[in-house]
């Protein structure tokens, strides 16, 4: 049998690998980003498991705060 290559070797490998910058950085407490889920509610949109990130190379956007 080999060694690391199961699924909880993959996660432990993400954890330690993972960063930030890859992922993209949450900056929901950016004022902009405030009137962005302002503009969102008042058009009725919901997804609680949205939020807005910065990435790297494509800008802005909403990340998925779940897999």
């Amino acid at each position: 049998m080999q060694k690391g290559k199961g699924r909880t070797s993959r996660i432990r490998r993400r954890k330690l690998c993972g960063s930030s910058e890859s992922r993209g950085v949450n900056e929901s407490h950016k004022s902009e980003f405030i009137e962005l889920r302002k503009w969102l509610k008042a058009r009725k949109f919901q997804d609680s498991n949205l939020a807005p990130a910065c990435f790297p190379g494509t800008g802005r956007g909403l990340m998925s705060q779940t897999s």
